[in-house]
């Protein structure tokens, strides 16, 4: 069953992808790190306490991504570790500028 966060989320969602003109990117990074708690709070409840990352291209050489997609990713794991579940391979994501400051 879809808690009231999923369902603000759908709202947001739909708003989003009916406005025009339409925009391309329908998550940002505090869309990203919103999911990440949401996600967070569901693994605790079951008991998962670590996650382990696998990155690659399918070539198995790093992932490559540009710096546009990264950063919701980035901030999405981010989130998942500042909620309390160790995230592992997660490192690979950031850059020096996804690092929150303090």
């Amino acid at each position: 069953m879809a808690s009231s966060g999923e369902q603000e989320f759908a709202a947001a969602t739909r708003a989003r992808v009916y406005r025009h003109p339409h925009s391309r990117r329908f998550w940002d990074e505090r869309v990203a790190a919103r999911v990440g708690e949401k996600l967070a709070v569901r693994l605790r409840q079951i008991g998962v306490s670590d996650v382990r990352l696998h990155l690659e291209d399918g070539d198995r050489e790093p992932l490559s991504l540009p710096h546009h997609y990264r950063r919701p990713i980035a901030s999405l794991f981010y989130s998942v570790e500042r909620a309390g579940v160790r995230v592992d391979g997660a490192d690979e994501l950031r850059c020096d500028r996804d690092l929150p400051a303090g």
